[in-house]
């Protein structure tokens, strides 16, 4: 199954780009992979009590979530969605990042503000990513 990472900054913008690269997407049984890049808080006690569930569910707006819900069901013979998050700080955090998720495409939204999270453009560009 072929895997294509997307970054999200958890705007509207982000959502209706994901529906048409979707519907324009040449090929089904493929995964989209929304990627959030945020920095993580450095106590060790939110370390240790970290949840990539709780994470996402702090920092994305309801309107996203119910919309991103919409988004799957709409497109649920034709592929699966994930939320991800990436906390790295390094090149070399995102390649480990690609590896762990098995992601070789990536497709990159155009004018996304970044106004919740860090903008991965940079680690993105670095990469080796093959785009669509």
């Amino acid at each position: 199954m072929s895997k294509v990472l997307m970054p999200t900054d958890f705007s509207e913008n982000s959502l209706k780009q994901l529906d048409t690269f979707i519907q324009n997407y040449d090929g089904e049984g493929f995964e989209c992979v929304l990627m959030f890049s945020d920095f993580l808080d450095d106590s060790i006690t939110d370390l240790l009590f970290y949840s990539q569930t709780k994470f996402l569910k702090e920092k994305m707006p309801e309107n996203f979530e119910a919309t991103f819900e919409k988004i799957k069901e709409k497109y649920a013979a034709k592929c699966r969605i994930s939320i991800v998050p990436f906390h790295g700080f390094t090149t070399n955090a995102f390649k480990y990042f690609l590896e762990g998720n098995d992601i070789s495409n990536c497709f990159v939204p155009k004018n996304l503000e970044y106004k919740i999270g860090v903008n991965p453009i940079k680690f993105i560009t670095k990469s080796k990513l093959t785009t669509v």
